[in-house]
């Protein structure tokens, strides 16, 4: 019984799909948003999620109207009947699914990983807090 988070980035060296079928690039990785032309999408996106990971969780409950809550536990009821063993959430953030995902279906393992080292950190505290790093 173990919870995991780890600060992880997908390439297209991963092989999610069959390499004939992944593309050397995508048409997002030349984009630069908010006009910072030596940083990377991918390093601009990660340096905002670190600028508000202390404020995520609790601006997402108040902006969701605490939905989020919701279909976290919609989603991972949909996974009992699978009784999943192991489980990998990307895009973990602060590990609120991994952490439900823990408690209600009792896998083996679940793995979180995220590209923000910030929200990973408040992620990692959560779980030791609940006593699911053993």
């Amino acid at each position: 019984m173990t919870v995991y988070l780890d600060h992880s980035r997908l390439t297209a060296h991963d092989q999610i799909l069959p390499s004939h079928l992944m593309p050397d690039t995508l048409p997002h990785d030349s984009i630069t948003p908010f006009g910072h032309p030596k940083k990377t999408k991918k390093e601009q996106v990660e340096e905002m999620f670190n600028s508000i990971a202390g404020k995520y969780d609790k601006v997402n409950h108040i902006l969701s109207a605490g939905i989020d809550r919701a279909w976290r536990k919609k989603a991972i009821l949909q996974l009992q009947a699978d009784k999943p063993e192991r489980i990998l959430d990307v895009a973990t953030g602060t590990g609120d699914m991994a952490i439900m995902a823990q408690r209600v279906l009792n896998p083996q393992k679940v793995i979180g990983i995220d590209i923000s080292d910030q929200m990973l950190e408040l992620g990692r505290k959560k779980i030791e807090k609940e006593g699911l790093n053993s």
